[in-house]
């Protein structure tokens, strides 16, 4: 009730409307960054929607470490007024914006508020993919025990879900936690299982990441010629994709 009583009579300007929707079309950042700086808003739907235009405008000139803390204030005050989907995606966008500046303290706490705000939506891909990205972000920040759980619970929403390619990349990233702990034969079972999932969608990309960790895994448990096998296809098809810096990877795993 809050977020949509706001909305009354606190729509932008039509010249301002038509100077941001033409920004954003031609991809002109550069233009939609001023159009979301020109004037003070009316409310707070328009207030946020000028943050979160600004910060993917900062995101889009190269300006990450400007962009996350107004994805942050733009998500928070959307909260405040009870926009939840926007506030749950404005949190997802400073998560990934911190984490790719290496922000990983920041970028665990924007991604466990989009958690928490995608469970009050009642939304199960919001809250799937927050945990995915909990999961990674945990990982990196060394509680790999953490990121375990985060990447099952994730994995139980996908499977649900249907969500093909996000179960490919949640089980690929189990496999890599397993196979830092030395689980090799897990590992090994999770990374053919996310292959398997890679092909059926026919991503390449993928397909390639799941044969390499299988390759790796096999070379550690003395099987070379499965391993030189899983190795030499992933390269094929890393080298089709013009992924020239992953085939090199390959290349020297081979070597």
């Amino acid at each position: 009730p809050a977020y949509v009583a706001s909305r009354r009579g606190r729509e932008p300007e039509p010249e301002a409307r038509q100077a941001l929707t033409a920004a954003q079309a031609a991809s002109d950042w550069a233009a939609a960054l001023a159009a979301a700086e020109v004037g003070p808003p009316r409310g707070p739907v328009v207030t946020i929607r000028l943050a979160y235009l600004r910060a993917l405008a900062l995101k889009s000139l190269g300006r990450p470490r400007e962009s996350a803390p107004v994805y942050l204030d733009a998500a928070q005050a959307a909260r405040r007024i009870g926009w939840l989907r926007r506030a749950c995606g404005a949190y997802a966008q400073a998560g990934q914006t911190a984490r790719a500046i290496g922000d990983l303290r920041a970028a665990e706490e924007a991604w466990r508020a989009s958690l928490e705000t995608a469970r009050q939506l009642e939304h199960d891909l919001d809250t799937a993919n927050a945990l995915l990205s909990l999961g990674i972000t945990e990982r990196a920040r060394g509680r790999p025990e953490a990121a375990l759980r985060s990447y099952e619970q994730a994995l139980d929403l996908f499977r649900r879900l249907d969500a093909k390619a996000q179960i490919a990349w949640t089980l690929h990233n189990l496999g890599n936690v397993r196979q830092a702990g030395g689980e090799l034969d897990v590992a090994l079972a999770l990374f053919r299982e996310s292959a398997a999932w890679f092909e059926a969608i026919d991503d390449g990309r993928g397909l390639s990441s799941a044969l390499a960790s299988q390759g790796r895994v096999l070379g550690r448990q003395g099987e070379l010629a499965q391993a030189l096998q899983c190795l030499e296809r992933s390269l094929r098809l890393r080298i089709e994709g013009g992924d020239t810096a992953a085939a090199a990877r390959t290349s020297n795993g081979i070597g």
